[in-house]
Protein backbone atom coordinates (compact mmCIF):
# COMPACT_ATOMS: atom_id res chain seq x y z
CA UNK A 1 0.00 0.00 0.00
CA UNK A 2 1.23 3.46 -0.56
CA UNK A 3 -0.13 7.06 -0.66
CA UNK A 4 0.26 9.82 -3.19
CA UNK A 5 -0.71 13.83 -3.21
CA UNK A 6 -3.84 14.50 -5.30
CA UNK A 7 -3.31 16.11 -8.81
CA UNK A 8 -4.23 20.14 -8.62
CA UNK A 9 -7.86 19.91 -10.32
CA UNK A 10 -3.88 -5.76 25.49
CA UNK A 11 -1.92 -4.89 28.80
CA UNK A 12 -4.18 -3.92 32.09
CA UNK A 13 -3.04 -0.81 34.10
CA UNK A 14 -1.81 -2.38 37.36
CA UNK A 15 0.39 -0.85 40.39
CA UNK A 16 3.69 0.37 39.83
CA UNK A 17 5.66 2.93 37.54
CA UNK A 18 6.97 0.13 35.35
CA UNK A 19 3.48 -1.72 34.57
CA UNK A 20 1.44 1.62 34.29
CA UNK A 21 4.24 2.96 31.24
CA UNK A 22 3.25 -0.64 29.75
CA UNK A 23 0.04 0.02 29.73
CA UNK A 24 0.11 3.82 28.38
CA UNK A 25 2.88 2.14 25.51
CA UNK A 26 0.11 -0.47 24.37
CA UNK A 27 -2.73 1.94 24.58
CA UNK A 28 -0.62 4.61 22.46
CA UNK A 29 0.50 2.22 19.81
CA UNK A 30 -3.46 1.31 19.33
CA UNK A 31 -3.86 4.88 18.25
CA UNK A 32 -2.85 3.56 14.68
CA UNK A 33 -5.92 3.09 12.64
CA UNK A 34 -3.74 2.29 9.36
CA UNK A 35 0.15 1.69 9.91
CA UNK A 36 2.07 2.20 6.40
CA UNK A 37 5.40 1.30 7.06
CA UNK A 38 8.44 -0.15 9.56
CA UNK A 39 12.24 0.94 8.76
CA UNK A 40 15.36 0.04 10.36
CA UNK A 41 18.19 1.30 8.86
CA UNK A 42 22.19 0.94 9.51
CA UNK A 43 24.27 4.21 8.10
CA UNK A 44 27.71 2.77 6.67
CA UNK A 45 30.18 3.49 4.09
CA UNK A 46 29.43 1.26 1.36
CA UNK A 47 30.38 2.78 -1.85
CA UNK A 48 32.64 0.09 -3.13
CA UNK A 49 29.60 -2.38 -3.01
CA UNK A 50 28.29 -3.35 -6.54
CA UNK A 51 25.48 -5.77 -7.38
CA UNK A 52 27.75 -8.32 -9.33
CA UNK A 53 27.04 -12.37 -8.73
CA UNK A 54 29.30 -12.68 -5.82
CA UNK A 55 27.98 -10.00 -4.23
CA UNK A 56 24.21 -10.98 -4.47
CA UNK A 57 24.86 -15.22 -4.26
CA UNK A 58 27.14 -14.50 -1.38
CA UNK A 59 24.97 -12.42 0.74
CA UNK A 60 21.28 -14.06 -0.17
CA UNK A 61 23.88 -17.35 0.96
CA UNK A 62 24.65 -15.53 4.24
CA UNK A 63 20.81 -14.45 4.89
CA UNK A 64 19.54 -18.04 4.15
CA UNK A 65 16.37 -16.35 3.58
CA UNK A 66 14.09 -17.84 0.55
CA UNK A 67 11.40 -15.27 0.25
CA UNK A 68 13.58 -12.47 -0.10
CA UNK A 69 14.66 -12.19 -4.09
CA UNK A 70 17.87 -10.14 -5.69
CA UNK A 71 17.25 -7.05 -7.68
CA UNK A 72 18.88 -4.29 -8.91
CA UNK A 73 17.80 -1.27 -8.01
CA UNK A 74 19.42 2.14 -9.01
CA UNK A 75 20.67 5.00 -6.51
CA UNK A 76 20.65 8.46 -7.68
CA UNK A 77 24.19 9.85 -6.29
CA UNK A 78 26.50 12.97 -7.29
CA UNK A 79 28.38 10.78 -10.21
CA UNK A 80 25.23 9.68 -11.46
CA UNK A 81 22.67 6.70 -11.54
CA UNK A 82 24.60 3.64 -9.94
CA UNK A 83 22.95 -0.06 -9.59
CA UNK A 84 22.45 -1.48 -6.00
CA UNK A 85 22.02 -4.36 -4.48
CA UNK A 86 18.13 -5.14 -3.29
CA UNK A 87 16.17 -8.30 -2.10
CA UNK A 88 12.41 -8.00 -2.16
CA UNK A 89 9.14 -10.32 -1.41
CA UNK A 90 7.36 -10.96 -4.67
CA UNK A 91 4.75 -8.92 -3.20
CA UNK A 92 6.78 -5.78 -2.24
CA UNK A 93 6.12 -6.56 1.53
CA UNK A 94 9.84 -6.39 2.46
CA UNK A 95 12.45 -4.71 0.96
CA UNK A 96 16.24 -5.01 1.66
CA UNK A 97 18.32 -1.84 0.59
CA UNK A 98 22.15 -2.11 0.20
CA UNK A 99 22.72 1.30 -0.30
CA UNK A 100 25.91 3.34 -0.99
CA UNK A 101 25.44 5.20 2.79
CA UNK A 102 23.00 3.04 4.16
CA UNK A 103 21.78 -0.56 4.68
CA UNK A 104 17.99 -0.42 5.29
CA UNK A 105 15.29 -2.91 6.01
CA UNK A 106 11.54 -1.88 5.24
CA UNK A 107 8.28 -3.67 5.86
CA UNK A 108 5.32 -1.75 4.07
CA UNK A 109 1.75 -2.14 4.61
CA UNK A 110 0.39 -4.63 2.10
CA UNK A 111 -4.03 -5.16 3.72
CA UNK A 112 -5.85 -1.88 4.00
CA UNK A 113 -5.11 -1.31 7.63
CA UNK A 114 -1.38 -2.24 7.82
CA UNK A 115 -2.17 -4.81 10.24
CA UNK A 116 0.40 -7.38 8.37
CA UNK A 117 3.24 -4.93 10.07
CA UNK A 118 2.43 -6.74 13.03
CA UNK A 119 3.99 -5.06 16.29
CA UNK A 120 7.02 -2.49 15.98
CA UNK A 121 9.03 -4.62 18.67
CA UNK A 122 9.54 -7.83 16.75
CA UNK A 123 9.80 -5.82 13.57
CA UNK A 124 13.10 -4.54 15.11
CA UNK A 125 14.27 -7.37 16.95
CA UNK A 126 13.62 -9.35 13.45
CA UNK A 127 16.03 -6.74 11.68
CA UNK A 128 18.84 -7.34 14.28
CA UNK A 129 20.20 -10.76 12.19
CA UNK A 130 19.70 -9.44 8.70
CA UNK A 131 21.50 -6.25 9.06
CA UNK A 132 24.36 -7.74 11.23
CA UNK A 133 24.61 -10.47 8.20
CA UNK A 134 24.80 -7.91 5.79
CA UNK A 135 27.38 -5.91 8.05
CA UNK A 136 29.70 -8.59 8.59
CA UNK A 137 29.30 -10.20 4.98
CA UNK A 138 31.05 -6.93 3.65
CA UNK A 139 33.45 -6.35 6.39
CA UNK A 140 31.34 -3.09 7.29
CA UNK A 141 30.86 -1.33 10.60
CA UNK A 142 28.19 1.11 11.15
CA UNK A 143 28.21 4.63 12.17
CA UNK A 144 24.38 5.65 12.67
CA UNK A 145 21.31 3.01 13.33
CA UNK A 146 17.84 4.59 13.17
CA UNK A 147 14.52 2.57 13.88
CA UNK A 148 11.32 4.51 12.40
CA UNK A 149 7.44 4.27 12.06
CA UNK A 150 4.46 5.95 10.31
CA UNK A 151 1.06 5.66 9.87
CA UNK A 152 -2.41 7.15 9.85
CA UNK A 153 -4.74 8.22 13.13
CA UNK A 154 -8.38 7.28 12.65
CA UNK A 155 -10.64 9.00 10.71
CA UNK A 156 -11.81 12.25 12.09
CA UNK A 157 -13.87 15.21 11.29
CA UNK A 158 -12.35 18.67 10.13
CA UNK A 159 -13.21 19.98 13.35
CA UNK A 160 -11.67 17.63 15.18
CA UNK A 161 -7.84 17.33 13.26
CA UNK A 162 -8.39 21.62 13.55
CA UNK A 163 -8.02 20.70 17.31
CA UNK A 164 -5.12 19.05 17.06
CA UNK A 165 -3.29 21.65 14.31
CA UNK A 166 -4.05 24.30 17.78
CA UNK A 167 -3.02 22.17 20.06
CA UNK A 168 0.35 21.92 18.39
CA UNK A 169 0.98 25.18 16.86
CA UNK A 170 -0.37 29.08 16.46
CA UNK A 171 -1.96 30.03 13.05
CA UNK A 172 -1.34 33.96 11.83
CA UNK A 173 -4.47 34.99 10.72
CA UNK A 174 -4.65 34.68 7.41
CA UNK A 175 -4.14 31.09 8.14
CA UNK A 176 -7.07 31.07 10.77
CA UNK A 177 -9.68 32.69 8.37
CA UNK A 178 -8.56 30.10 5.78
CA UNK A 179 -7.56 27.25 7.25
CA UNK A 180 -4.81 24.82 5.74
CA UNK A 181 -6.28 21.86 4.26
CA UNK A 182 -2.70 20.13 4.80
CA UNK A 183 -0.50 21.55 7.72
CA UNK A 184 3.04 19.92 9.37
CA UNK A 185 4.26 19.78 12.84
CA UNK A 186 7.93 18.78 13.39
CA UNK A 187 9.74 18.11 16.77
CA UNK A 188 13.39 16.58 17.78
CA UNK A 189 15.23 16.66 20.89
CA UNK A 190 18.59 14.76 21.80
CA UNK A 191 18.45 12.17 24.50
CA UNK A 192 21.27 10.22 25.61
CA UNK A 193 20.75 6.37 25.66
CA UNK A 194 22.72 3.63 26.64
CA UNK A 195 22.47 0.25 24.36
CA UNK A 196 24.68 -2.52 23.97
CA UNK A 197 27.26 -1.43 26.97
CA UNK A 198 27.54 1.77 25.74
CA UNK A 199 26.10 5.98 25.82
CA UNK A 200 25.33 7.44 23.29
CA UNK A 201 23.24 10.70 22.12
CA UNK A 202 20.05 10.04 20.12
CA UNK A 203 17.71 12.00 18.04
CA UNK A 204 14.07 11.81 19.08
CA UNK A 205 11.96 12.82 16.36
CA UNK A 206 7.95 13.17 15.81
CA UNK A 207 6.20 14.62 12.95
CA UNK A 208 2.42 14.95 12.69
CA UNK A 209 1.22 15.86 9.02
CA UNK A 210 -2.36 16.30 8.05
CA UNK A 211 -2.35 15.63 4.09
CA UNK A 212 -4.55 15.05 1.41
CA UNK A 213 -4.38 12.12 -1.24
CA UNK A 214 -4.78 9.36 -2.62
CA UNK A 215 -3.90 5.74 -0.96
CA UNK A 216 -2.96 3.51 -3.57
CA UNK A 217 -4.09 -0.54 -2.50
CA UNK A 218 -2.59 -3.39 -5.25
CA UNK A 219 -5.39 -6.00 -5.46
CA UNK A 220 -5.45 -9.07 -7.56
CA UNK A 221 -8.36 -7.20 -9.83
CA UNK A 222 -5.45 -4.30 -10.40
CA UNK A 223 -5.18 -0.88 -8.85
CA UNK A 224 -7.46 0.88 -6.14
CA UNK A 225 -7.49 3.87 -5.54
CA UNK A 226 -8.97 6.07 -2.59
CA UNK A 227 -8.86 9.57 -1.25
CA UNK A 228 -7.93 10.36 1.89
CA UNK A 229 -7.88 13.47 4.27
CA UNK A 230 -6.55 12.43 7.21
CA UNK A 231 -3.50 13.02 10.08
CA UNK A 232 -0.21 11.30 9.65
CA UNK A 233 2.30 10.62 12.82
CA UNK A 234 5.47 9.19 12.36
CA UNK A 235 8.02 8.59 14.70
CA UNK A 236 11.81 8.16 14.26
CA UNK A 237 14.73 7.50 16.75
CA UNK A 238 18.51 7.17 15.58
CA UNK A 239 21.83 8.05 17.03
CA UNK A 240 23.25 11.22 16.09
CA UNK A 241 24.58 12.42 12.52
CA UNK A 242 27.73 13.98 13.69
CA UNK A 243 29.94 11.09 14.98
CA UNK A 244 30.84 9.38 11.54
CA UNK A 245 33.65 6.66 12.55
CA UNK A 246 32.13 3.31 11.82
CA UNK A 247 32.22 2.02 15.81
CA UNK A 248 28.50 -0.33 16.11
CA UNK A 249 29.50 -3.83 16.77
CA UNK A 250 26.79 -6.86 16.45
CA UNK A 251 26.25 -6.20 20.48
CA UNK A 252 25.63 -2.36 20.07
CA UNK A 253 23.17 -3.09 17.07
CA UNK A 254 21.16 -5.77 18.80
CA UNK A 255 20.94 -3.10 21.87
CA UNK A 256 19.66 -0.16 19.88
CA UNK A 257 17.00 -2.33 18.04
CA UNK A 258 15.80 -4.34 21.04
CA UNK A 259 15.24 -1.32 23.03
CA UNK A 260 13.18 0.48 20.20
CA UNK A 261 10.68 -0.66 20.18
CA UNK A 262 10.32 0.21 24.14
CA UNK A 263 11.56 3.55 23.64
CA UNK A 264 9.33 4.14 20.45
CA UNK A 265 6.26 3.12 23.11
CA UNK A 266 7.31 5.76 25.27
CA UNK A 267 7.59 8.59 22.74
CA UNK A 268 4.18 7.73 20.71
CA UNK A 269 2.48 7.26 24.06
CA UNK A 270 2.77 10.71 25.26
CA UNK A 271 2.44 12.38 21.71
CA UNK A 272 -1.09 10.34 21.29
CA UNK A 273 -2.09 11.50 24.85
CA UNK A 274 -1.27 15.25 24.09
CA UNK A 275 -2.65 15.26 20.19
CA UNK A 276 -5.85 13.79 20.86
CA UNK A 277 -6.92 15.01 24.36
CA UNK A 278 -5.03 18.02 25.27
Amino acid sequence: MDYEKPSKNSISPNKGEDNEKLWFAGRGLKMYSLKIRYTASVFVDAESIIPNARNITGLMNALGDEVLLPKTVEEQSPAGVLPRISFNTADGEWQFLLLSKQFTLIHSATVPDGSNLGDFSTFCRNAIPKLTTALNYFQRKAHRLAASQEGFLSEMTQTEMENIAFRLMKFPSIYSKQFPFEWNWRSAALIEREFGGIQEITNMITTVSKLLGYLTETRTEGIAQSLFDRIMVNFEINTSANNVIARFDDLHLAGFFEQSGLWHNELSSEIFEFILKG
